[in-house]
């Protein structure tokens, strides 16, 4: 059992994490441990897909958090995976260390994190491995606690998978057999939980031993990034429009993700988010079919003091398809007679995309 100091501070999910990864990694395959000095050690930066650097001094909503960086001390989960030339599928690399003593209580991924300010130019965040420490190893010494590239020959590559769980994302996770599923929280009318809904993980890193050195993680949002912006007309004003909470209902808002591939995959399962009118929420990658119940609001009264009418709907008239990594503006325009729906398209950090309005 471990009994670190570490272990203490960390919270549940982060250790079901650890314990899950190697279900099926499979033969354990030799590593070189060598003297002190002798084993290339695999270290890693991180950065976050974006192609513009977001000014952090302007005004951001509560789903910017991640715009296009990590902030400092942020934690980074990296699995790793050994394959020799051919292509042959070889084990975690932590599994030779765990079986031989050298990391005798270390079961699963390495946990990082974030070091000093992200270098502007680069937009890299210099990682410091966080678990297993100097305190798992035999030697007492940080360096020895380092992954390090399998001995087969100098073709063998490592493939890195990452995982980045936004801050108060706990509940929001589970693991089986190396796949784990996230879940963005119904409730999303909180600044917290928006936060929280916010998924990142790479796209597979491979690296092989004769051209190593920092091995970058580029984290990509994994989730779609959506406002719904209400405007009245006809004989409405503004006074009639929600504000304060609505629905969108018959969603996806579950991932999940294989860390032995990369790969993310949305499930079928639908619920309903309730969001904040004038801030961005989350919701997974996914196609909304023509005719499909999308939006609940209620419409205030004249003076807009009270609810005037209550749970009105909207289903789009043709089929909506929300992609990774993308931000939508859904402007509903409300009216008397009429409910239309304009879609605005842009890149994660809100600069507008090379794509004209959709009316639907």
């Amino acid at each position: 059992m471990l009994n670190s100091k570490f272990i203490h501070i960390m919270m549940a999910i982060p250790l079901l994490l650890m314990s899950a990864c190697s279900a099926d990694d499979g033969d354990v395959v030799p590593y070189s441990q060598g003297t002190k000095g002798e084993n290339q050690k695999i270290r890693f930066t991180a950065s976050v897909s974006s192609p513009i650097q977001h000014d952090w001094a302007s005004t951001r909503s509560w789903a910017d958090t991640y715009n296009d960086r990590l902030p400092i001390n942020s934690i980074v989960y990296v699995y790793l995976y050994a394959y020799d030339d051919n292509h042959t599928e070889g084990t975690s690399v932590d599994d030779y260390m765990h079986t031989n003593g050298v990391l005798k209580e270390q079961t699963g991924g390495w946990v990082y994190h974030t070091q000093s300010e992200v270098d502007e130019a680069s937009g890299r965040s210099p990682l410091a491995q966080y678990y297993p420490t100097a305190a798992q190893t035999n030697s007492g010494d940080a360096e020895d606690a380092l992954p390090v590239f399998p001995s087969w020959n100098e073709n063998c590559y490592v493939d890195a998978i990452a995982v980045f769980l936004p801050e108060g994302s706990t509940s929001n996770v589970s693991m089986t057999n190396g796949i784990l599923t996230f879940t963005a929280p119904s409730d999303q009318s909180t600044h917290d939980a928006v936060v929280s809904a916010d998924l990142l993980t790479n796209e597979v890193s491979s690296t092989f031993k004769s051209g190593a050195s920092a091995i970058n993680l580029d984290m990509r949002h994994r989730m779609c990034k959506v406002l719904v912006q209400f405007n009245p007309t006809e004989d409405l004003t503004a006074d009639n429009m929600p504000n304060n909470t609505y629905l969108m209902e018959n969603v996806k808002t579950q991932l999940t993700t294989n860390l032995k591939t990369g790969v993310v995959t949305t499930t079928d399962e639908t619920g309903t988010v309730t969001a904040k009118v004038g801030e961005p929420f989350f919701i997974a990658p996914q196609t909304i079919a023509a005719g499909t119940e999308l939006l609940k609001f209620d419409l205030r009264n004249v003076g807009g003091t009270d609810t005037g009418i209550k749970n009105v709907t909207f289903s789009p008239t043709t089929d909506l398809e929300f992609r990774e990594s993308t931000y939508y503006i859904l402007t509903v325009n409300v009216g008397e007679r009429y409910i239309t729906l304009t879609t605005t398209i842009k890149n994660w950090t809100g600069e507008e995309m090379n794509f004209d309005k959709i009316i639907l």
